[in-house]
């Protein structure tokens, strides 16, 4: 953990309010509007059950909820939140997995050192490199 976020995390103001944006986020109603009217759309049925369609065994079982929640205290405390796109094999959209910070480290490439090449993700069983 990097210093400021471990001290963030030692100090009890701080996380009270970490603690309220993560239980607030969702009580947000998303929806798409489209000629000043709500419509039905994939987006808002995948934030609400992020991994509904995935298979059981490959789930990490977070709920919309639970998703934002995490988005925000990554977001809050390191500056940056994670979200892996999980796609079929026909690359659709399936799903949303959360990443955590402390995990991921972005790339960028010696002559463009502002511009994000690649994500590195570690996990238990090794670092995957994923494209931007």
């Amino acid at each position: 953990m990097p210093i400021s976020e471990l001290s963030a995390t030692q100090n009890s103001a701080v996380m009270a309010c970490v603690f309220w944006a993560m239980r607030n986020v969702g009580r947000a109603n998303f929806y798409v509007q489209q000629n000043e009217q709500a419509t039905p759309h994939p987006l808002t049925d995948l934030l609400q059950k992020p991994q509904g369609q995935i298979n059981r065994a490959d789930r990490t079982n977070l709920s919309g909820r639970e998703f934002l929640s995490a988005l925000v205290y990554s977001r809050l405390l390191d500056g940056n939140a994670y979200a892996l796109k999980i796609r079929n094999a026909e690359g659709f959209l399936i799903g949303l997995d959360w990443i955590p910070h402390t995990s991921i480290t972005p790339f960028s490439l010696t002559n463009r050192p502002n511009l994000v090449d690649y994500y590195q993700i570690s996990t238990p069983t090794g670092t995957k490199k994923i494209p931007r």
